[in-house]
């Protein structure tokens, strides 16, 4: 019985520090581990667990990364399962969020420049437009009175190679405060990241040159947590909650329950609640199996 790491094909060459600490705890437990590319066939089988972790190249190929890690929780036991993880991909999940009554910022699905156009009238400027699909900040654009015109064509070219974006009005405080990213693992907040964009920009992005600070989980924290996982039809193995602090509380960004870097190589206690998970999991599935 295994536990599989999926990353990409770049993370399975030359695998990131979070797969490498967890293959390699889970090895010194005397569980079989292997970090292996989502790309390629998987000789996984009942009993084994499969885990998604860096496979941060997946919108670059999301018909395909459905259609394996559909397979592959038919082979053996997945996390985060399937079901969950075909739902949070596009980022109209945030509509379903806001019906259900969940504070996350305002979003309008936009399939046209047209609708663009009606959804900055409601919203006003400045405001944000990103992809349904997309991840990192990729193609993430502020708008404001003075660009329009020009971002309105950035907008249509988005377009040709997506079938949908989100608008949503720009929360001043991402700039001030800054981002609060917990990290939940097991249903338990294990860690939390203060993120801020570089002056001038609007991505608090590692990738777009935003700062990450590790900053002690405070009471807000692990209220809204816990308010959130009490809040959610279904339990994700792990997740990200990236949430923005304003006047009116914490207000959801996104959660992020696919491939969310979960910092273990500098959160202890993130890393040891994942890999006592993986454990359990690992064993009760042997389990079963007997």
């Amino acid at each position: 019985m295994s536990v599989y790491i999926l990353a990409s094909r770049k993370y399975t060459d030359e695998p990131y520090i979070d797969d490498v600490m967890v293959q390699k705890a889970l090895n010194e437990r005397g569980i079989e581990c292997h970090i292996v590319c989502w790309q390629d066939k998987l000789m996984a089988s009942e009993g084994d667990v499969i885990i998604n972790r860096s496979c941060w190249d997946y919108p670059q190929h999301l018909e395909e990364f459905l259609k394996q890690i559909e397979c592959f929780s038919k082979q053996a036991r997945m996390l985060n399962s399937y079901e969950l993880m075909s739902r949070n991909y596009d980022k109209t999940y945030l509509l379903d969020l806001e019906k259900q009554g969940f504070p996350v910022t305002p979003s309008a699905k936009c399939e046209s420049l047209d609708d663009v156009k009606s959804a900055i009238k409601k919203v006003g400027l400045p405001a944000i437009c990103k992809p349904t699909v997309s991840a990192s900040g990729i193609d993430t654009l502020l708008l404001n009175e003075d660009n329009f015109d020009v971002k309105l064509q950035e907008i249509e070219e988005i377009f040709t190679r997506k079938s949908a974006v989100l608008i949503q009005p720009f929360i001043e405080e991402i700039q001030t405060v800054g981002e609060r990213s917990i990290l939940v693992i097991d249903g338990e907040a294990v860690g939390c990241i203060k993120k801020l964009p570089k002056a001038g920009s609007h991505l608090a992005n590692g990738h777009q040159g935003g700062s990450a600070d590790f900053v002690p989980l405070n009471d807000e924290d692990l209220k809204f947590t816990g308010y959130v996982l009490s809040k959610l039809s279904y339990r994700p193995n792990f997740m990200r909650i990236d949430t923005i602090p304003t006047a009116d509380g914490y207000k959801i960004l996104e959660l992020e329950m696919i491939e969310p870097c979960l910092y273990l190589d500098r959160q202890p206690k993130a890393f040891e609640v994942m890999v006592n998970m993986l454990t359990r999991i690992h064993n009760d599935e042997q389990t079963k199996e007997k």
